[in-house]
């Protein structure tokens, strides 16, 4: 362990091999835009500056975490500076540019040792390491490698040299084990970044010029959240004067001004082209608007002080990247979704002209757009995208497999598994936690390599092979795939960001497999699933299911050949990124919109997320429910009876106990919002996936509950929601 080896020799610092001019001059650009905007951070590099000075440092890891917008880039970026200074070899990485798993880091680290990437291996590392052990070490965005803070803790961080020093930066707080553990807890200092405090704020203002009136008022209206006083120190010294008041949402409000005063409409468009896209380079900028111009758009973008540098290319803070599209989509929805068919069109051909590392990020980067939709966003936790990785089972995790089965699925769906064990046509895949735990496991098979009556035995493949009989006859060599039962550790809903690395790598398949006619899947509580389902265009081939063990399951399946590849995306581009594109109400005299249950329960989850949004909320369909037609009053707004109904809702289920921390999730992220969700998990005092499980429940049950009193049925939760 770093704390407990014998002292090395030192050598010569030497410039880190990793780092070009290019990057260099990137690095010295960020310094000082950071130094101008967030040198209130005097406090937290204190510390940091002493460990420096010391041959032995008696702390070796930095660990830094705090919501988004809250400065840790720009307090890396510091870091990184001073440990250059300080005759450092310094190496950054960050969790978004990188594979998610133990290969992914040592990758990178190898990468930036300047190693073939044949040496990707940790007794290479090490050994490349110790030729110059006094190294500062980086790794921003570490919530995306957070599955892995065992593994790097005490199988790599515990073999660097004492010189070393290593600095982890991310969304969610450290693992306790950091500080309880006593051989790691004296070499660890954990540095929890807030708002700044009102001293701080004025400090960094008058460095910028501002007299103390604008000071004061620039104070007031970020609450010392330092992207808030970025933005609004810059669009001060833009137009000499400070906003009166900026609304509820600060953020959105802002980015509209900076996006409405872009220096050209093609500046403006390389703006939103970037709000769209995961990453931004050169090319997908000539690709979008012309290429002429891509340069020079680009180095605008990356001027612009809540763009985000990363190897892959640049992206906006995700706070301005969800403003700019609301902004969109309510200035011009027509010309976001042509831009959106666009981007498709230019991931498609990255896809089709590329190798397998291009085939992956195209997929994963249609994924990501589809972030906008509001259905989805039910079902995907898109801001931990990519975090941990879906990989084939090995043999030897087959026993871990059948009594996952066992536990979470019944004796029947046992059976099945052991008929498929070890057959050719079956494969397995499953998501690993950050101990190696599985917590999903998935079943596909490839139909046509089956016997003739292998589903005989299963009732669930004999509905679908029913189905398929019934469907055009498929040619020679066209395949079917069918996703047969998937297994989550305490639960599929429940499972988080490991259901969205089986969902990453299925929507990867339909992208890159080869002839594929067929893709089918079967899940439990398919009317859970149905919305989502229906959104990609995967729909059930039997309305009523069937039952096994207990409970029912429903299979979905899409035709390739009637609905081709190019067609579903065109489709997915046209609807994904304009969520609030629904159909009006109708006009009074014309009698109440009815509503499928789906669409009713997606317009309650609107209704949420923009409920301080009087715009949004008086284009909801739920204003044409016959539940509003009593509670309309001649001076009321049209949107505030809808509000009533809502919360006297919510109320009447908090009232029953199982409910109320569920309500309660709700209130603290849309109805009086924290700030954040990392601040709002924090004021409830639970973990940031419990929240995250805990809010998606609610709006659920919140949804059901109004669906019932739209039918006149009886106000219940569901026995499943439990």
């Amino acid at each position: 362990m770093m704390a407990i080896h014998p002292p090395e020799s030192a050598e010569d610092p030497r410039p880190c091999p990793s780092i070009s001019r290019s990057m260099d001059r990137i690095v010295d650009h960020l310094r000082q835009r950071s130094q101008d905007q967030f040198f209130g951070r005097d406090t937290e590099l204190r510390h940091f500056r002493h460990t420096l000075a010391e041959d032995l440092p008696r702390t070796h890891i930095f660990l830094i975490d705090g919501p988004g917008g809250v400065g840790k880039t720009a307090l890396l970026e510091q870091m990184q500076w001073l440990g250059r200074q300080a005759g450092m070899d310094c190496i950054r990485i960050d969790g978004r540019d990188m594979e998610p798993s133990a290969y992914g880091v040592l990758h990178s680290l190898a990468s930036s040792l300047g190693l073939p990437p044949t040496q990707a291996l940790m007794p290479t590392i090490l050994q490349a390491w110790r030729q110059q052990p006094r190294r500062l070490l980086l790794i921003d965005t570490f919530e995306h490698l957070v599955h892995l803070e065992r593994w790097l803790r005490d199988q790599l961080l515990a073999e660097l040299p004492r010189q070393s020093i290593v600095v982890l930066a991310g969304r969610h707080p450290p693992d306790e084990s950091w500080t309880s553990d006593p051989i790691w807890s004296h070499g660890t200092q954990v540095i929890r970044l807030r708002n700044l405090s009102r001293q701080d704020c004025e400090r960094v203002l008058t460095a910028r010029g501002m007299t103390p009136e604008q000071c004061t008022a620039t104070v007031r209206l970020s609450h010392g959240h330092p992207l808030t006083l970025m933005l609004l120190s810059e669009l001060i010294d833009a137009h000499g004067e400070v906003p009166t008041s900026l609304g509820t949402d600060m953020i959105r409000r802002l980015t509209e001004c900076f996006a409405a005063h872009a220096p050209s409409p093609l500046h403006r468009q390389a703006l939103e082209v970037s709000a769209c896209a995961r990453v931004t380079t050169e090319g997908l900028l000539a690709a979008m608007t012309t290429p002429t111009d891509a340069a020079h758009l680009f180095k605008w973008l990356s001027s612009l002080s809540f763009m985000e540098v990363a190897s892959e290319g640049l992206f906006p803070h995700d706070l301005v990247r969800d403003a700019i599209m609301a902004e969109m989509r309510w200035r011009h929805p027509e010309q976001l979704a042509h831009g959106a068919g666009q981007l498709l069109q230019h991931y498609l051909t990255q896809a089709r002209t590329g190798g397998a590392a291009a085939r992956h990020q195209a997929a994963l980067n249609i994924f990501f757009m589809n972030r906008g939709s509001p259905v989805m966003r039910h079902f995907v936790d898109f801001t931990a995208l990519g975090s941990v990785q879906c990989e084939p089972a090995a043999p030897r995790d087959q026993p871990e497999i059948a009594a996952l089965t066992r536990t979470e699925m019944g004796p029947l769906h046992e059976r099945c598994l052991h008929h498929w064990q070890g057959h050719d046509a079956a494969t397995w895949w499953v998501v690993r936690d950050h101990e190696g735990t599985i917590r999903i496991a998935m079943l596909c098979l490839e139909l046509q390599r089956l016997p003739p009556d292998a589903q005989h035995d299963d009732p669930a493949l004999s509905q679908l092979q029913q189905w398929l009989d019934r469907q055009p006859p498929r040619h020679v060599g066209e395949r079917v795939l069918y996703s047969r039962m998937t297994i989550a550790r305490g639960g599929l809903q429940a499972a988080g960001i490991f259901l969205n690395a089986l969902q990453t790598r299925t929507f990867s398949m339909w992208m890159n497999e080869p002839d594929l006619a067929c893709f089918a899947m079967t899940v439990i509580e398919p009317e859970h699933w149905r919305p989502m389902m229906s959104h990609i265009d995967f729909h059930q081939i039997e309305p009523e299911g069937l039952v096994m063990d207990g409970q029912r399951f429903g299979t979905f399946a899409h035709d390739w050949r009637a609905a081709p590849l190019s067609d579903w995306l065109e489709r997915m581009g046209a609807s994904v990124l304009y969520p609030d594109h629904l159909e009006p109400p109708l006009p009074a005299g014309h009698g109440p919109q009815r509503l499928s249950e789906s669409d009713f329960k997606n317009a309650v989850h609107e209704a949420l997320r923009h409920w301080h949004d009087p715009v949004m909320l008086g284009r909801n369909p739920l204003l044409s429910s016959p539940l509003l037609q009593a509670d309309r009053g001649t001076s009321d707004p049209a949107w505030e009876p809808l509000r009533r109904l809502i919360r006297s809702t919510a109320d009447s289920l908090s009232a029953q106990p199982r409910q109320t921390r569920f309500m309660r999730a709700i209130e603290l992220t849309y109805w009086r919002p924290a700030g954040s969700q990392e601040l709002a998990a924090e004021r409830l005092g639970i973990p940031f996936g419990t929240y995250r499980y805990q809010l998606r429940m609610g709006v659920e049950r919140l949804a059901q509950a109004l669906w019932l009193r739209e039918n006149d049925r009886p106000h219940s939760t569901p026995r499943t929601m439990d």
